[in-house]
């Protein structure tokens, strides 16, 4: 077998021999600006402490949330839109310094307004603008050295006070609270002592790399990273002496530093690319954005990720949690890293091992043609390699002693899945049961050592055992095939077959225990469990993401997080929080294939995959820090689609019911996945989810309400991260107490003075009525006056012996004309065809007493309309009562009509008798009177020396109701026939 196996080892080694492999490196992201952007040139990043990212530089201000940018503009009269610096006071408030001098401030409602001061602005350009602990702010210029605002005043520092230079690359603060600047004459430190000026500067003589310092970075464990122009990067402790770093500074002109948690330090070269320094290991790594042109601003997110603006591909992130290494080996199977940072991988044609800073894979020759499919590094520092087929086989990874084990009759399958150890027994898992191995020390050496196959009364047999897994508590786990779990603590086994639920759980891949001490499961069937507190096992329905990918395995960082790996990319579980987090092609993991158990993690937590021609580092989260979840950011109210001033305004008024909220979750790692839930509390019965940046409510009714969004990746949301706003919608006016109160004391006025004015109408009505009586009387009274039938009588008479023929007709007009008085006197109007037809009968009569010495004349060419019935009748008795009526002096009435005004208009001649009848002045008094209450119109008088006249209104047929109320009330069948 060996034999047959050294032609191939030759054959690979020869080849991977001579194949470099990448370094380790971040998977960036571009993030273009957009067309509506062109011509902006971003130089500069900040990260505010609510999570938005802002940049600067040609073209203004922009605020990015990931999707989408948004650019606020300085006035006009400012000149160049050129953003120089970007900082924060305490209070959240966003101070941005130009080119040319002007400050400005971002404040509540996203208000860039200019900051006035007595001084005025600097005229030189602003580097940076820094709040000390005191609240001062201290404000750096490229020109004019050094400013400090406090008390109200601008102070400036320049050389005159001992500063090095007017040209101040930089600014920063350090964990002391202290204010550092950056200049051609090196490291400053300034401050006040009383009311006096302090200035003390480190140059290159006190172990500076460079007298020119162009950036300056503390860092949260107190140090301070300083990058000179050419002499690269050097460490200054929290009493600024000089750490020195070992490795010679590879790359040219330092313009930009980021440090992540300690791990890593990355270093934008003005031209020479982007470099990364280990710093536990010492070493430097040159990133493949090397090259890449000038790299102006790094920096490192709330989420750990790195981004980076460069000169030909503008904004790139990175998320910095995972690196990446693209391997010549294929189909890798197992992966160990030592405590020197060595990495050993295993294929099917033997071992290799890549030292840390190097890119070779280089091959061990006494493991060559095997096919190695587990290991795991001991104690001692050996390395134990499973294979299948050919049992097992150990390495001193420090002296490349190597040694078989286990062959022939003693381990019956040689096939190994999986190993872990307890102190001196190393625990295998293979296709025909669990096998131990005792060893010393001096195993390899040849020292005595006993393999044996494990068998317990009520054991697992020589069934497939996919995994041995060892936890905290040295207890023993095994993953089976189909009879689920079981655990060994020495000296009982427990079986694990069915979770809560009734859910089986039959083929076991991988184990795993997280920082809490729970036991995770990952099962062919049924997906991932985790064990409770109860020790019975449930079911974990969101390990594997929506899309439910296959697991390849599971394993815990040195924080205690669970990793679960599947070939789409991998889901962390923070069992502190209860937090998931998914990654995937967005942070480069694609194409990944892992294989199944294919996973380690190294001396100091980092967990190492390998999958197809690909190497994956995930950092732990304790280690690099780093939010774990959308940051949910209330961006907006409108009313009716009009922006509300919302960060101070939470009572609207009854109309402005129409709200739309805008939001956003802040995920740089992959913006696109995000996704929210929101509730109106005292509205929605329940969450609603979308994926929308914009919730809309119509027509909302008064109340109180409280509006909250959350934003997340994973398929739960978290209600403490959701974003609030409690507002309240006024009730209208009539519904309001003060409101129905007055209300009720108008309407309670309001019927008070309706029963006043029925009472006033009761009385106009009476009187009315009184009126129509009286005139009813007057007129049977003057028609029945034995004067007038005497007349009447006598007329008659002459008739009968002169013209019996007339007398008929005279009889008929008279009685046609007391039938018209009969009928008329309960009336209140009548047509005005009716009192022409009843002038006409009576003039009749009157014709018959006085022949042609009276006269009568009709001009109305429209007979429509309304009028008070015997008005007319009166009218003319009036004239022959108070007129001389003679064959010389006849008398002639007129009445006629006027269409324009809608009167009617009776006119006489005046020829008054000596001695008139006595009259009652009740007649016209009374036509006065009815029309009064019938209409706003009034009767018309009018007299001169020859005529009398009197103007009646003619009342529409159809009158309004507003205008002739009395209408609608006393409307007579007259009427409603028209």
């Amino acid at each position: 077998m060996k034999k047959f196996y050294l032609p191939i080892w030759l054959i690979a080694g020869v080849c991977l021999s001579l194949v470099e492999a990448s370094a380790q490196e971040l998977f960036f992201r571009e993030h273009p600006l957009g067309e509506e952007l062109d011509g902006v040139r971003p130089q500069l990043m900040y990260e505010q402490a609510g999570g938005y990212l802002w940049l600067g530089g040609e073209g203004g201000l922009l605020r990015y949330d990931g999707q989408v940018y948004r650019r606020w503009l300085a006035p006009d009269s400012l000149g160049a839109q050129v953003v120089s610096s970007i900082s924060e006071d305490r209070r959240g408030i966003l101070w941005v310094g130009y080119d040319n001098g002007s400050i400005f401030r971002m404040l509540e409602g996203d208000r860039l307004e200019p900051w006035l001061i007595e001084e005025g602005w600097p005229s030189a350009a602003i580097t940076g603008i820094v709040e000390d602990e005191q609240g001062s702010l201290w404000i750096a210029t490229y020109g004019e050295g050094l400013y400090c605002y406090r008390s109200g005043h601008l102070y400036n520092f320049d050389q005159a006070d001992g500063l090095p230079g007017q040209d101040i690359y930089t600014i920063a603060k350090d964990a002391c609270g202290r204010i550092l600047i950056g200049t051609d004459g090196g490291l400053s430190h300034c401050s006040w002592v009383g009311s006096h000026k302090r200035i003390h500067t480190i140059t290159k003589s006190d172990g500076l790399p460079d007298d020119i310092i162009r950036a300056i970075l503390p860092d949260e464990y107190g140090r301070v990273w300083v990058g000179g122009y050419e002499g690269g990067v050097a460490q200054l402790d929290d009493a600024l002496d000089c750490i020195t770093l070992g490795p010679t500074w590879p790359g040219g002109i330092v313009r930009s530093l980021a440090a992540l948690g300690g791990e890593q330090l990355w270093v934008g070269t003005d031209g020479d690319g982007l470099y990364k320094l280990n710093v536990a290991a010492g070493h430097w790594q040159k990133d493949s954005l090397s090259g890449r042109s000038k790299v102006y601003s790094l920096l490192i997110d709330a989420e750990s990720n790195l981004w980076a603006i460069t000169h030909t591909l503008g904004l790139l992130s990175a998320q910095c949690r995972f690196l990446f290494r693209q391997t010549p080996l294929a189909n890798l199977q197992t992966i160990s890293v030592d405590r020197a940072g060595r990495q050993w991988l295993g294929d099917q044609s033997g071992l290799y091992v890549c030292e840390p800073g190097q890119q070779l894979y280089r091959p061990i020759k006494a493991l060559a043609g095997q096919n190695i499919i587990s290991s795991y590094l001991d104690h001692y520092g050996f390395l134990w390699l499973g294979t299948f087929g050919n049992g097992l086989f150990g390495l001193d990874i420090q002296t490349g002693l190597s040694r078989h084990f286990c062959e022939g009759e003693e381990v019956q399958n040689g096939s190994i899945l999986s190993l872990t150890g307890l102190g001196d027994t190393l625990w295998m898992a293979t296709l025909g049961g669990v096998y131990t191995l005792t060893y010393g020390p001096d195993a390899l050496g040849g020292g005595l050592s006993r393999c044996a196959f494990f068998e317990v009364e009520e054991g697992i047999g020589k069934d497939f055992i996919y995994c041995v897994f060892a936890d905290r508590e040295h207890r023993l786990w095994f993953g089976l095939d189909g009879k689920g779990a079981a655990s060994w603590d020495g000296q009982t086994m427990n079986w694990y077959k069915q979770a809560e639920g009734g859910k089986e759980i039959r083929r076991v891949y991988s184990i795993a225990q997280d920082g809490r001490g729970q036991i995770w499961l990952n099962t062919a069937e049924n997906g991932v469990f985790h064990q409770l507190g109860s020790g019975q096992f449930a079911p974990v329905p969101h390990a594997m993401g929506e899309k439910k990918q296959q697991v390849a395995s599971l394993i815990a960082d040195g924080a205690g997080h669970i990793l679960v790996v599947h070939d789409k990319g991998i889901n962390m579980w923070d069992p502190y929080t209860g937090h998931w987090v998914f990654y995937d092609a967005s942070v480069g993991i694609h194409d990944f294939e892992p294989s199944l158990n294919a996973a380690t993690v190294d001396p100091s937590g980092k967990v190492w995959l390998v999958g197809k021609n690909k190497l994956v580092c995930a950092l732990p989260l304790s280690r690099i820090g780093g939010r774990e979840d959308p940051k949910t950011m209330l961006e907006g109210v409108a009313v009716f689609l009009s922006p509300a001033s919302f960060w101070e305004k939470t009572i609207f008024a009854a109309d402005e019911n129409n709200l739309v909220f805008s939001y956003t979750g802040l995920w740089y790692t992959d913006p696109q996945s995000v996704r929210y839930r929101f509730r109106l509390e005292g509205f929605d019965l329940d969450w609603i989810e979308t994926a929308d940046r914009n919730a809309t409510y119509s027509n909302l009714p008064p109340g109180k309400y409280t509006f909250r969004v959350a934003a997340l990746v994973a398929p739960q949301f978290h209600p403490s991260d959701a974003a609030v706003y409690i507002f309240q919608i006024r009730s209208p006016l009539w519904q309001r107490t003060w409101f129905v109160l007055l209300l009720t004391a108008a309407l309670l006025g309001g019927f008070l003075l309706l029963v006043r004015q029925r009472e006033n109408r009761l009385r106009r009505e009476a009187g009315f009525r009184k009126e129509n009586i009286e005139s009813q009387y007057e007129t049977l009274k003057s028609q029945i006056n034995p004067h007038f039938l005497f007349n009447s009588f006598n007329t008659l008479a002459g008739l009968i012996e002169e013209n019996p023929q007339n007398a008929v007709t005279y009889v008929e007009k008279l009685a046609d004309f007391y039938r018209s008085i009969l009928l008329y006197r309960e009336k209140d109007l009548i047509s005005l065809a009716e009192e022409i037809k009843l002038i006409e009968d009576y003039f009749y009569l009157l014709q018959e007493r006085y022949g042609s010495y009276v006269q009568l004349e009709l001009k109305i060419a429209d007979r429509q309309g309304l009028v008070v019935p015997m008005a007319l009748q009166m009218l003319v008795e009036n004239a022959i009562k108070h007129n001389v009526i003679t064959r010389d002096r006849p008398l002639l009435i007129q009445i006629s009509d006027d269409a324009s005004a809608q009167r009617l208009l009776i006119c006489n001649n005046l020829q008054p008798k000596l001695s008139p009848e006595r009259s009652t002045g009740f007649g016209l008094q009374s036509i006065i009177r009815r029309y009064a209450i019938l209409t706003q119109q009034t009767v018309g008088i009018q007299s001169d020396e020859k005529h009398f006249c009197v103007s009646l209104p003619i009342i529409p047929a159809r009158a309004s109701k507003t205008s002739e109320p009395w209408l609608k009330r006393f409307g007579s069948p007259d009427t409603n026939a028209l």
